[in-house]
Parts: structure tokens; C-alpha cells; sequence
């Protein structure tokens, strides 16, 4: 039910050049480098060259900057020591608290060091199989048809196995940085309240607006209605509350 990645998707592609999507599976470094020079150029712009190391490729720098895929390999540096080589994960969304935002970050930091560590089976998860899950997630929000690959390799459809599970892979990997489990239970509880409430601040929105109309009050002033209360439940809650604790009154 979110909008953002919908709405950056159609307003910079076109019908022939998909530059804001899903990235493609590679292997190798080589195969980013090549992917990123092979992208399309929309706005042809002159480059100029800087004094940093990077700036001796400053042509591939131009391209990478509009290389805009969800998940993206970064190359980057300064000097040529400092040179290196990331994944820029980009999907996750701004939160209405700041407990919220930590809650995201966390998780999915303390996920994927378990998966990484255990070997978890889902990197043997089909690269379409994700892309569909991806979408599924922005389209359908908490609900969404989502295939996973449990611990035991088996492929998992049930959205509250998928939540345990990714709730204890988040628990196994912040533990394992060395976090105690009262501030490991204190940074998943925002998600794990919102999975149990079926809710995210788009469906909260949407179930505002859906109060308003009930009582009839016409769609703009629904959605203002709906806006303002967001931006009062957020000023009252934001460094110490989170989107659970918010009514739909």
C-alpha cells in the first residue's frame, strides 16, 4: 500500500527505458561495472573532473549517479586506499517516529548479519521469486503474497511463519553483535506490533480517511483531516512513541 517507489518508478521511466526498477541478478564486481556503464542516458550532461581519486572515472560517476535501481552497488573513494566497493539497499521508507525508523533499521541489519552468519537458505531464493515479492510488498503492504525459504530450506507461503521467522533472524543477528536482549526486544517491538495489528502508516491513512467519508465528511476534507491528525499523532509521539500506539478516532 505504499506510494513512493510506485510513484518514483512512473514519473522517470518511459515505455523504453526502465531506469528505476529492480536490479538484474549479477555475480561479480565486473558485471555491476558493466551494468551501470551500459544503463541509459536520459539528460546528457558535460563532466567535469575533480581532484579526487574517483574523478578519474569521472564518465562512470556521471552514469552511476542515475543508476537508480532499489539495490545497487556503490563505488566510491576519495584516494585510492580509501576506494571501495558497497551495496546501497534502498527500499526502506521514512517512519512517522523515531522509534519506528530504528525499529526498520534494526531489524533489517540484525536479519541480515543472521542470514549471512547461518547461511540461511533463502539466498538459494529464485532473483524473479524476490523481484515478485518485492512488488507484492509495495503493492499489498503488510499482507501481501510473499514466498519465502525457511531455515530448513522449505519454501514458506504463511505470512505469520515468514514474520517468526524474520523476527528471530533479526533477534539472533543484533545478539550476536553483542546487543543485550532487553534492547534487542526494545528495537523489534515497533514491527512486531505492527505485524500482530496488521497495520503501517499507509493503511493507518487510509482507514482515516475511510472514518471521515464514513461520517460525511467529503474526500478533500477527508484527507486533510487524515493529514493533520498524522502530522498531531507524530508530534506528540515522535521521540518516544510509535505508529501502534496511534487511534483511528
Amino acid at each position: 500500500m505504499g506510494h513512493r517507489i510506485r510513484v518514483f518508478e512512473t514519473a522517470l521511466n518511459t515505455e523504453n527505458v526502465r531506469k528505476v526498477r529492480f536490479p538484474k541478478e549479477f555475480e561479480t564486481t565486473e558485471e555491476a561495472v558493466d551494468n551501470i556503464a551500459a544503463d541509459e542516458t536520459i539528460v546528457p550532461m558535460p563532466v567535469e573532473r575533480g581532484g579526487r581519486f574517483g574523478d578519474k572515472f569521472a564518465y562512470f560517476q556521471r552514469k552511476h549517479g542515475t543508476y537508480w535501481r532499489w539495490v545497487r552497488p556503490v563505488f566510491d573513494g576519495a584516494t585510492r586506499s580509501s576506494a571501495n566497493a558497497r551495496i546501497e539497499f534502498r527500499p526502506l521508507p521514512g517512519q512517522p517516529t523515531l522509534r519506528d525508523a530504528i525499529s526498520f533499521q534494526t531489524v533489517f541489519a540484525g536479519a541480515l548479519e543472521h542470514f549471512h552468519s547461518s547461511q540461511h537458505p533463502v539466498r538459494r531464493l529464485e532473483w524473479e521469486t524476490a523481484k515478485d515479492n518485492f512488488y507484492a510488498a509495495m503493492r499489498d503492504g503488510i499482507d501481501a503474497d510473499i514466498t519465502w525459504m525457511t531455515a530448513e530450506g522449505r519454501i514458506a507461503t504463511d505470512l505469520d511463519v515468514i514474520y517468526q521467522e524474520l523476527f528471530s533472524a533479526a533477534e539472533s543477528g543484533l545478539q550476536a553483535q553483542g546487543i543485550p536482549d532487553e534492547q534487542v526486544c526494545e528495537y523489534i517491538t515497533p514491527l512486531r506490533e505492527r505485524v500482530q495489528a496488521r497495520t503501517t502508516p499507509a493503511q493507518w491513512k487510509h482507514q482515516m480517511v475511510s472514518n471521515r467519508l464514513s461520517e460525511g465528511v467529503d474526500l478533500d476534507n477527508a484527507i486533510a483531516d487524515t493529514q493533520q491528525a498524522y502530522i498531531h499523532h507524530q508530534a506528540d509521539t515522535f521521540f518516544s512513541g510509535k505508529l501502534t500506539d496511534w487511534d483511528v478516532s
